[in-house]
C-alpha cells in the first residue's frame, strides 16, 4: 500500500463504484489475458462469485458485454456459456437502500429479453441490517465482505494496477466502517442514548417497531440524512370553517446530525395546509395534556405542509437514559397522544350530535 492520494476517497458515489465493478468484470474477457493475466483471472473470480450466488459454476465464457445504466440498471453483464445466454443484474448501493419498485422492474425487464438464465444481484458495500425484502424480490445480496474476499486474491497475486490498488484501499476502509455500523446496530443496549449513532438508533427502532406498531427508515430531505421512527398514529376529526377535516397525529423519534429528537406531528391525510389555523387549533387543544404530564416542549414556526406538519417538539429528554428508559418514555408519550385524540373525537362527536338534534327539533316545530 502507499501514502499517495486516493481518488476513491473523492469518487464515493454509486456511479464511481459502478465504474469499478464494470471495469473489473471486463477484465474477465479472454482478450485481455495477454495484457495482464493476474487481472484477467481476478475478473473471472469476481464474475464467478456473482453467478455462484445462484449455484452456477463458471466455465469458459464468450461474447461478454458490460453496460452501465442500462435501462436504469446500474451494471448489466451478459455472456454466453455452454450454449446458454446469461444476464446479470447488478443493483449497486453504497449508502442508500432500494426504493419504490425498482428491483422488481429491473428483473422483469431483463427476464423479458429472453436470456436463458438471469442472475439478480443486490450489491451493497454499506451496512444493511436485513435483506429479507431484497431476497423476496428475487435478488441475491452481495456484501462488502463478499467483495473484499475476491479483491484480496488480487493483492495476493501481486496486482499493482493503480486503479485496483486505490479501490482496494478504499473498500478496505469501507469494510471497517461496515463492522463499526454492525456493532452499533447490535449493541445499542450497552450505551446511554447520548452515545448512540445512526446505527444504534436503527437497532433500537428495528427491535421495537412491533411493540409500538410503528415503522422506521431513512427519510429523504434536502438538508441532511435523517432517520425516523414513527408510531402512535390515530385519526383525529377537526371541525374547521370549511367543514370537517380528518388528520392523523403521531409521534416520531429522529436522528440526524448527531442529534436525537422526539416530536408530536400531524399527518395531513391529503389535506395540505397553507396557513397555521388548523395546526394552532390542534396545538391549543393538545397543550393542556402536555402541561399536565409535565413535558417540556416548544412550538416551532409554522411551515406550509403537504404531507405532515410539526405539532410540538419535546425538549427535556435526558440523554443519559438507557434504551429501556427510552422505551418507557416513548410509551408514555404515545399514551398521552391517544388520550388526547380519544377525548377530542368524543367532544367532536357530541357537538355533531347536539347540532343534529337541534336541526331535527327545528324541523318538527317548523315543518314548512
Amino acid at each position: 500500500m502507499n501514502n499517495q492520494p486516493n481518488i476513491f476517497n473523492y469518487a464515493t458515489s454509486e456511479l464511481s463504484q459502478d465504474a469499478f465493478i464494470a471495469w473489473l468484470v471486463e477484465w474477465a474477457d479472454k482478450k485481455y489475458k495477454p495484457e495482464n493475466e493476474a487481472l484477467h483471472h481476478l475478473g473471472l473470480s469476481f464474475l464467478s462469485s456473482l453467478v455462484e450466488k445462484q449455484n452456477i459454476a463458471l466455465s469458459e465464457i464468450s461474447n461478454l458485454k458490460i453496460r452501465t445504466q442500462y435501462h436504469k440498471i446500474d451494471v448489466f453483464v451478459s455472456f454466453e456459456m455452454k450454449g446458454k445466454t446469461y444476464g446479470i443484474i447488478i443493483e449497486d448501493k453504497v449508502f442508500t437502500n432500494h426504493h419504490s419498485n425498482q428491483l422488481t422492474k429491473y428483473r422483469k425487464f431483463i427476464e423479458r429479453q429472453n436470456y436463458d438464465v438471469v442472475v439478480p444481484i443486490y450489491f451493497k458495500t454499506g451496512f444493511q441490517h436485513c435483506y429479507k425484502d431484497v431476497m423476496d424480490k428475487g435478488y441475491y445480496p452481495y456484501t462488502v465482505k463478499n467483495f473484499i474476499e475476491i479483491l484480496k486474491k488480487g493483492i495476493t497475486a501481486g496486482i499493482d494496477n493503480a486503479i485496483f490498488v486505490n479501490y482496494f484501499e478504499y473498500i478496505s476502509e469501507r469494510a471497517k466502517w461496515f463492522d463499526g455500523a454492525k456493532y452499533s446496530f447490535e449493541n445499542y443496549e450497552s450505551l446511554p442514548i447520548s452515545e448512540w449513532n445512526w446505527w444504534s438508533c436503527s437497532g433500537f427502532f428495528n427491535d421495537h417497531s412491533v411493540l409500538f406498531n410503528g415503522n422506521w427508515g431513512p427519510v429523504g430531505n434536502r438538508r441532511e440524512p435523517l432517520l425516523a421512527f414513527y408510531f402512535g398514529s390515530k385519526n383525529l376529526h377537526v371541525t374547521t370553517e370549511k367543514g370537517s377535516v380528518s388528520v392523523m397525529p403521531y409521534i416520531d423519534m429522529t436522528y440526524s446530525n448527531n442529534t436525537i429528537r422526539v416530536n408530536f406531528r400531524i399527518g395531513l391525510n391529503n389535506n395540505p395546509q397553507t396557513n397555521k389555523k388548523l395546526r394552532d387549533k390542534i396545538f391549543n387543544a393538545f397543550q393542556p395534556y402536555l402541561d399536565k404530564a409535565r413535558i417540556q416542549y416548544k412550538k416551532l414556526a409554522f411551515r406550509k405542509a403537504s404531507k405532515t406538519m410539526l405539532l410540538a417538539q419535546v425538549i427535556n429528554i435526558n440523554l443519559s437514559i438507557n434504551h429501556h428508559e427510552l422505551k418507557e418514555l416513548l410509551l408514555k408519550y404515545r399514551q398521552i397522544l391517544i388520550e388526547f385524540v380519544d377525548d377530542y373525537n368524543k367532544r367532536e362527536d357530541r357537538s355533531i350530535g347536539l347540532d343534529s338534534t337541534n336541526e331535527e327539533q327545528n324541523a318538527i316545530s317548523n315543518p314548512n
